[in-house]
């Protein structure tokens, strides 16, 4: 684990990666999490100056902290306050991370729970609206579109040209902390050795179908802004909404 000492887990929003940086400090008690450091929502909260403040105090507290895993966004690398500070995401790009990426393939259900996400501003537990049932608009849909696939986009296009040293996919992950870390490349040990945690039980959201009253109706949308947006020259989706032939860029490509 000695040359583990920084770790990113990289991905977009609803990807599943606040299970994956929590269940990853569960087993590596040395290292703390440090979230989203360079998410713009302080600029439009707060102010300019303290997104700056604060997006430099993260970048030391990175630097100087031995033992950290830091959950990061692949949009906030790109934001518009961002670009307006290039030496920022410069000097965040120079810190020696050990890069695992996390990715959700299926665009329809990334969305879904963007829309919910959305609609109910709850993003993570408790799940508040477990119990209640919403309608989803068709305006709410295609503005919830227009950002997931934005989102895909920006992770898939890698402008940053960030190296992974490991990529993971949701759809590929159970749930049980056991399981999910001894699955990891660097996980030392068989998962079989892994002490058994309950941890992330209590995060899985909410069945879908229960939640939202006209949920059929969002697969037919969501052909229908493929279609209507030409999606498909841009990314490789198949009948099931899930992306495929991703080219990802690995650290150890030669």
């Amino acid at each position: 684990m000695n040359n583990y000492k920084k770790i990113q887990v990289y991905s977009n929003p609803r990807s599943g990666s606040t299970y994956f940086a929590g269940m990853m400090e569960l087993y590596l008690r040395q290292y703390s999490v440090l979230n989203e450091p360079l998410n713009p929502s302080v600029a439009r909260l707060e102010s300019e100056e303290i997104f700056v403040a604060s997006a430099n105090e993260a970048i030391k507290q990175i630097n100087n902290t031995d033992y950290i895993i830091v959950k990061n966004h692949a949009l906030h690398l790109s934001n518009i306050y961002i670009a307006k500070y290039p030496e920022l995401i410069e000097r965040y790009l120079e810190i020696p991370f050990y890069n695992i990426g996390l990715f959700r393939r299926s665009v329809f259900d990334l969305l879904v729970s963007l829309i919910i996400s959305r609609k109910t501003k709850v993003w993570g537990p408790p799940y508040t609206y477990k119990d209640t049932t919403m309608t989803i608009t068709k305006e709410e849909f295609d503005i919830a579109a227009e950002i997931c696939l934005r989102n895909f986009n920006v992770f898939i296009d890698n402008k940053f040209g960030i190296k992974f040293d490991e990529v993971h996919y949701y759809e590929d992950l159970h749930g049980y902390p056991c399981m999910d870390f001894g699955n990891l490349e660097m996980c030392p040990v068989m998962p079989n050795m892994l002490v058994k945690h309950t941890f992330g039980i209590e995060m899985r959201t909410p069945d879908k179908r229960d939640v939202i009253s006209n949920f059929d109706d969002m697969a037919i949308w969501l052909n229908q802004y493929l279609d209507e947006h030409n999606i498909h020259d841009v990314l490789d989706i198949d009948e099931n909404f899930m992306i495929q032939n991703i080219k990802w860029n690995m650290r150890n490509d030669t």
